[in-house]
């Protein structure tokens, strides 16, 4: 059923045009055509969460001509990831004024990705506030799980960053089936929300366990901005969110969510080899080629050394888990003792512990002599398609 309305008040279809804008210019970009700068107070927002298919959207972007609102599209929306999604995060960033705040709906996997291009173009311009993880099912039809993310636009590059506000919501109020029966009584959601006002105003919060402040060190680029890692297991099943047996028809359609969305990041993934393999010519190189990399291994060092010379520097062994560091040591014993502290990025590939898993290296770190370590001396070389390759 479609309502139309007749407005007969010019009162009110100023106030619509002053409310709305229209972008009919490019049915596949819309408002990401025209970027704006600065000028958000605030940003509410839910962006569309599309992978399958966006080589359209790059496609588009690349074929612009000229400048929008006096901004190259090529170069804003560089390196901006994979998704949808991802363009509007970068449209975000960009659109908030200094000191205003973008409260955004974003699937769980832009957070979790390896991928860092994007964490690092909203760390440049943004604070990271809150990171707010939904229930399965928040949204209806929607069995993926989603986050409420909180950015902040910086005044400085140099201001310090805050703490981050963690949330782990179990419940929102309704039912997380087809019928959405309203449970008011069921809500961490609400108390979630009424502990962020509360930290935002003075920085206190009730005895809530749906609720933690973490660093903001433990938000880098590099790291993953979902909150469940800041939760014990034993925290995780006493709040309910461990997730408990599933009959056989929800565990299958799950399955199915997880797989449909695996097939469409594996479907952008041919698409930007069918790009490159367009635009561009290969050749196969060797690891060994000392003209193009330089191969290493790490130094010893030992839980004892992190307890008798605690410092800021993370440790690297051969554990599975990207950002579990054996130990963090001070700088100064460090140097003292000749440990290499790695300050350029670089590609590690585990020869101990939890063999061959590989990752990317881009902070302040040490390297422990259970990795190998692979430093490219071509720019043109991309450490995230090296780790694949290996």
């Amino acid at each position: 059923m479609i309502l139309y309305f007749k407005c007969v008040s010019p009162t009110l279809n100023e106030l619509i045009t002053k409310i709305f804008l229209l972008f009919k210019f490019n049915q596949h970009l819309g408002s990401l055509e025209y970027p704006i700068i600065e000028k958000a107070d605030l940003i509410l927002t839910n962006p569309p969460y599309v992978t399958k298919g966006s080589r359209i959207y790059k496609n588009e972007i690349s074929s612009i001509r000229g400048l929008r609102n006096d901004i190259d599209l090529k170069e804003y929306y560089d390196r901006c990831g994979l998704g949808l999604e991802f363009l509007f995060m970068r449209y975000i960033s960009g659109a908030l004024k200094p000191g205003s705040k973008a409260f955004v709906i974003v699937p769980q996997g832009i957070l979790t990705r390896s991928e860092t291009s994007l964490k690092d173009t909203i760390l440049q311009e943004c604070n990271l506030i809150a990171s707010i993880a939904l229930p399965r099912n928040a949204f209806f039809s929607t069995p993926q799980k989603t986050y409420i993310l909180v950015i902040q636009k910086r005044y400085t590059s140099v201001d310090k960053r805050p703490d981050v506000f963690c949330g782990f919501a179990t419940s929102i109020g309704e039912s997380l089936d087809a019928r959405r029966i309203q449970t008011p009584e069921d809500n961490t959601l609400d108390y979630i929300a009424d502990d962020f006002i509360r930290y935002c105003n003075n920085k206190s919060l009730i005895n809530n366990q749906y609720v933690k402040v973490i660093p903001a060190s433990e938000f880098l680029s590099n790291d993953r901005w979902d909150v469940q890692r800041f939760w014990s297991e034993e925290e995780l099943v006493n709040t309910g969110n461990l997730e408990e047996a599933i009959d056989r028809i929800s565990f299958l359609d799950k399955v199915d969510a997880q797989i449909s969305q695996l097939t469409s990041e594996l479907h952008i993934v041919r698409e930007e080899i069918d790009k490159l393999e367009e635009n561009g010519e290969y050749k196969t190189v060797s690891i060994s080629d000392l003209v193009l990399f330089n191969v290493r291994r790490g130094k010893r060092v030992t839980r004892n050394d992190g307890h008798n010379h605690p410092g800021d520097i993370p440790v690297y062994s051969g554990s599975k888990y990207v950002n579990r560091p054996l130990c963090k040591v001070s700088e100064k014993w460090a140097k003292e003792n000749n440990i290499p502290i790695e300050e350029k990025p670089i590609v590690t590939v585990n020869a101990n512990g939890y063999v061959g898993a590989t990752f990317v290296r881009k902070e302040k770190c040490i390297i422990h002599d259970d990795v190998m370590m692979i430093e490219t001396k071509d720019s043109n070389i991309d450490l995230e398609y090296l780790r694949q390759k290996l």
